[in-house]
């Protein structure tokens, strides 16, 4: 019922939304390895653009295979360039 609604809704106003980047070279073969565990209250924005239009992925053009940007409101991490690493930190 409501229940459900409410503590997701408390759990949202104490812990924020987790916003997550991705980008690189090869980031569509490891989307998938990516999106596995469940991870809540996130924002996933992934792609190979600059444009400013996506603003999660602005400034993030890497040459690294992956590169796994963990931000909340709109201020981001160092990137993590594996998924083991960004999973381990999460």
């Amino acid at each position: 019922g409501s229940f459900g609604i409410w503590a997701a809704q408390i759990q949202m106003q104490v812990h924020g939304v987790l916003e997550i980047a991705v980008t690189g070279k090869t980031w569509q073969s490891q989307l998938s390895e990516l999106l596995k565990p469940y991870i809540p209250n996130k924002i996933i924005q992934f792609g190979e653009t600059n444009s400013s239009f996506f603003p999660l992925l602005e400034n993030r053009e890497t040459d690294e295979s992956i590169a796994i940007y963990v931000c909340k409101d709109y201020s981001c991490q160092a990137p993590f360039f594996n998924i083991a690493d960004f999973l381990a930190n999460v």
